[in-house]
């Protein structure tokens, strides 16, 4: 009877080692995960500052092309009314009223 006592009471002590070890584990294995959940929170962060950059960039690009796009489209209106002029001259010049109507069958 009294070994049965010192056997029951050595598992019951090895139960107690193995529960402990498994709150140790598993205390250790929510901590990796803490860990890789916030390693993953700072990757996310990190590319989310790269593209908040590319995103930066890519709005200063499309106001520099707004920006050319008003200048070509102001010039190209220039362009016009000159050539316009140089219509208007060259139809008062009966010569030139003749050298417009070939170009225009052209």
């Amino acid at each position: 009877c009294l070994e049965a006592t010192e056997r029951a009471a050595a598992a019951e002590a090895k139960l107690e080692i193995a529960q402990r070890e498994m709150v140790r584990k598993d205390k250790l294995i929510e901590g990796l995960r803490k860990k890789d959940r916030s390693k993953d929170l700072h990757d996310v962060s990190e590319k989310a500052a790269i593209a908040s950059e590319m995103i930066q960039a890519c709005m200063t690009n499309m106001n520099s092309l707004q920006q050319y796009n008003s200048e070509l489209t102001h010039e190209l209106e220039g362009l016009k009314a000159s050539v316009a002029q140089d219509r208007d001259l060259l139809n008062d010049n009966p010569q030139g009223a003749k050298l417009t109507k070939m170009t225009e069958r052209l």
